[in-house]
């Protein structure tokens, strides 16, 4: 399974369609990157009042 990338151009613009194409040749990198992961989000989950 591929994973999903995150695209940042305006939907159907040139740019979009090239950062697309990209994407799916795997020439391009991610334009985000999530530092976040489930551990994080469990600690602050359990740090938070409820």
């Amino acid at each position: 399974m591929k994973k999903r990338k995150n695209h940042s151009p305006e939907f159907q613009t040139p740019e979009f369609w090239q950062e697309y194409a990209d994407i799916l040749a795997g020439e391009a990198p991610p334009t985000r990157v999530n530092t976040r992961n489930i551990a994080a989000l469990v600690k602050d989950y359990l740090s938070s009042p409820r």
